[in-house]
């Protein structure tokens, strides 16, 4: 894979994933308010936390986003700080 190839596809996906963001935060906006409140129900958070979310900039990513980033890069750095298992030899 050349290094154009690479750029070209991490730029569709990074343009993919802001479109959605965009589509899904208008799409809170517009919400009545019994959609709203089943919604609130069914994800079991705040109408505040849900309109924080909608006013967000469709760049940058959710709370929750930035928690599993956050959680997959620890796991990687604990991972990586770990020795590998020694092996005993039984003889």
């Amino acid at each position: 894979m050349t290094i154009r190839t690479f750029l070209s596809a991490r730029l569709r996906l990074y343009l993919r994933n802001y479109l959605t963001r965009r589509r899904l935060r208008r799409q809170l906006q517009h919400l009545d308010a019994p959609a709203l409140a089943a919604l609130v129900s069914d994800l079991g958070i705040s109408q505040g936390d849900l309109a924080a979310e909608a006013g967000r900039p469709f760049w940058r990513s959710s709370q929750l986003e930035q928690a599993r980033r956050e959680r997959t890069e620890a796991m990687r750095s604990s991972v990586s700080s770990v020795s590998p298992p020694r092996t005993v030899n039984a003889a």
